[in-house]
């Protein structure tokens, strides 16, 4: 389960995790969700125990955070 800003909790039959949100700054959170997600089945489709998948997992969040453009002209 996501939990936004405070990252997300794994639970499993013989696990209960949970993987910290990276630190940033966001303009809006629309699809962190989503990309945690695919990212982590990415990462245990490579084969890692769901551990380690969970903590690589974070990595694209933040780059799916949308950023401030600069004005127009600027």
């Amino acid at each position: 389960m996501t939990l936004g800003e405070h990252g997300a909790w794994l639970e499993s039959e013989s696990l209960s995790l949970h993987v910290p949100a990276p630190a940033v700054r966001p303009v809006a959170t629309v699809g962190a969700g989503d990309a945690f997600n695919g990212a982590l089945a990415g990462a245990l489709a490579l084969g890692p125990d769901l551990p380690s998948a969970a903590h690589t997992a974070p990595g694209p969040r933040p780059l799916s955070l949308p950023t401030p453009r600069p004005a127009a002209g600027a």
